[in-house]
């Protein structure tokens, strides 16, 4: 057994998962692999973490990874390839161009493409994520454990679903000033030691986030309420700048004819967005009256609606009781047409036909039908 070398994955208690057994194709120093099999919202993910030493054989290596990915791949199940692998990305002669080329069939394409291991004298890409079909964000941070870098993947959901937790970070003034507690006691020697400005900015850059990350970390909270389906991405980065501008306006009152011209031009993206939404959803609709309805119930919904008492009067007294009245108005309807027909002359032909304008519905009866109508009505 060699002293340096060997793989694992760690997984949160509340994840159930399954290892899958790959130990037939451990080569050690050559192939050294392990993978594990679970489910998120009825989708299935094997996470396969794999290492090459640096002195290990690249052909092995490529062999056992399209062996290992040969008994794994379906089409339905997402899969996450990473390890440490020392094949640098960041060079043409490493071979990694040709474990890509492995890799394309099963549709696992990289997603590193900066520098995982930083020194005074070199800068490598030795450190891989290879995924399929996944949208997801890459953030690579120092550590104390290794002289490599680590290297933190994000997966994007695709869905429109609403979630009723979301993120945010703590930024309390202790929280503050540890930050910079922290920044000022971190030994800044190597980043004087590097030459290249640009390898110098990512290394600052690395220790300045890895710092942020520790002492602001992200924490779940609680929606409040559900978004608005017409509220896309555009809509909610304006209202993130209009707050942001809230606030300094604030602390430099000169800002202030900037903040209402902005919250102006955000009040009508809000009226385009909302307007080219349920246009869209009431064209792309099958049954477009049905759709009609639904959208004015949607935006009725959150209207606060008075109640009011109705009274009428019949036969000179006043009813105010609403089963009374709902009795009445029964009645009227069903009698009414009777009392047409027997009414009507052959000659003239009673009909009426309805209309509604801004939500009323009128009325309008033709004929000689109409006197008949006002006295049954009391209608001046």
């Amino acid at each position: 057994m060699y002293s340096c070398g060997g793989v694992a994955i760690w997984v949160k208690q509340c994840i159930s998962s399954k290892a899958i057994d790959l130990s037939r194709f451990c080569l050690e120093k050559d192939f050294e692999i392990c993978a594990v099999k679970f489910s998120v919202k009825c989708k299935a993910y094997i996470v396969i973490t794999c290492y090459r030493s640096p002195s290990g054989d690249k052909k092995i290596f490529l062999t056992k990874i399209i062996d290992v990915l040969d008994s794994l791949y379906r089409p339905n199940i997402q899969l996450i390839l990473c390890g440490d692998i020392n094949m640098d990305a960041l060079r043409s002669d490493s071979g990694f161009n040709v474990l890509c080329n492995e890799l394309a069939p099963f549709g696992l394409l990289p997603v590193v493409n900066k520098p995982t291991r930083v020194t005074s004298t070199s800068s490598t890409s030795l450190d891989h994520i290879f995924v399929n079909n996944m949208n997801c964000s890459i953030r690579i941070s120092n550590n104390t454990l290794s002289d490599h870098k680590t290297v933190m993947i994000e997966f994007i959901s695709e869905s429109n679903d609403y979630s009723p937790v979301s993120k945010c970070r703590n930024f309390s003034e202790i929280n503050i000033v540890n930050f910079i507690e922290a920044l000022l006691a971190e030994d800044w020697g190597d980043l004087y030691s590097i030459v290249d400005l640009n390898v110098a900015f990512e290394y600052f850059y690395e220790v300045f986030m890895y710092h942020f990350y520790v002492n602001f970390p992200e924490r779940c909270v609680q929606n409040r309420s559900r978004p608005k389906s017409w509220v896309n991405q555009g809509i909610t980065e304006s209202s993130e700048n209009l707050r942001d501008l809230s606030i300094l306006t604030k602390q430099f009152p000169e800002l202030k004819e900037s903040y209402i011209a902005k919250k102006r031009n955000h009040l009508d993206l809000i009226h385009k967005t909302r307007k080219q939404f349920y246009q869209e959803k009431i064209f792309k609709s099958s049954n477009k009256s049905r759709t009609m309805w639904n959208v004015v119930s949607e935006l009725n919904s959150n209207k606060k609606r008075n109640s009011v008492n109705m009274t009428i009067a019949v036969d000179n007294r006043i009813v105010d009781d609403p089963k009374d009245i709902s009795n009445i108005f029964n009645n009227f309807f069903i009698d009414t047409p009777k009392k047409l027909m027997a009414h009507q002359s052959c000659q003239n032909s009673a009909y009426f036909t309805s209309k509604i304008f801004e939500g009323k519905m009128e009325i309008v009866v033709k004929h000689s039908t109409i006197q008949y109508l006002q006295a049954q009505l009391k209608i001046n």
